[in-house]
């Protein structure tokens, strides 16, 4: 009996020990793409980097942040252009926090500000320009949003990385519109190459028929380059010069 006594007393007390420190303390890790504020009783004490700690809940609170990059999406604004027409625009976001004290001195719910801001950004842009300059423009659109939107986002700790706008949807009229305009474009261009084609083909005509003129042996030339070309022709040389013919050789033979 003393020797179950002695026993629970060697392994029994270091365990409950151990107990209730566990219940006392309580254990966070601060892993490499995180930062973490500590404050004490309710104090903001500073910023914590990776690690293992170990503290008295009652007393010291730790809120972790994640500094990796995140992407998020405004999805199916709907905005006027500049010439009233109303569009939907989807814009993907970028961003990471860059300052997690700002971040939580600045404003409750950081992603939430960060939505807003990419909200109103596009809206201003939007409505700066036309339906058409909106579809020819669309990186620059992109551009501009990033570079408006980053002051305001940087207030709150936040770091845009990029803007792109995603989709832009018209109505179903005006987009069947917009697909006629393009096609009578794409038939305009096509229209104008032939036109071009023709005119070089035209070019290289009268230039060959102007050298052959200042040089007539040159005919003679192409004559003997298009026999060794071609068969089956029966050739009539007028050795005065003024006249070669070649034909097929039946036409020869009939005649």
């Amino acid at each position: 009996m003393e020797g179950v006594f002695a026993l629970l007393l060697i392994f029994g007390v270091p365990l409950a020990i151990y107990v209730a420190l566990r219940k006392l303390f309580k254990r966070t890790v601060v892993f490499d793409h995180q930062q973490a504020l500590r404050f004490r009783s309710g104090r903001l004490t500073g910023i914590v980097s990776a690690g293992a700690y170990l503290y008295l809940p009652w007393f010291t609170t730790l809120e972790v942040f994640d500094t990796r990059q995140k992407v998020t999406s405004l999805q199916g604004q709907e905005v006027l252009t500049k010439d009233a027409v109303a569009v939907k625009v989807s814009l993907a976001i970028a961003y990471k926090y860059a300052d997690v004290r700002k971040v939580h001195e600045s404003v409750e719910n950081a992603e939430q500000a960060l939505y807003v801001e990419a909200q109103q950004t596009l809206r201003a842009i939007i409505s700066e320009v036309s339906a058409e300059e909106l579809l020819e423009q669309r990186s620059d659109m992109s551009a501009k949003i990033l570079e408006r939107a980053t002051p305001g986002t940087e207030a709150i700790g936040v770091t845009l990385i990029e803007c792109a706008i995603r989709d832009i949807m018209f109505p179903g009229r005006l987009k069947e519109m917009f697909s006629q305009v393009v096609a009578a474009r794409k038939e305009g261009e096509a229209a104008l190459e032939r036109a071009r084609g023709e005119s070089a083909a035209l070019r290289n005509l009268a230039n060959a028929a102007q050298l052959l003129k200042d040089n007539p042996e040159l005919m003679q030339l192409r004559l003997m380059q298009s026999l060794h070309e071609s068969s089956g022709h029966t050739v009539i040389i007028d050795f005065s010069g003024r006249q070669s013919l070649i034909t097929p050789a039946h036409e020869t033979e009939s005649s």
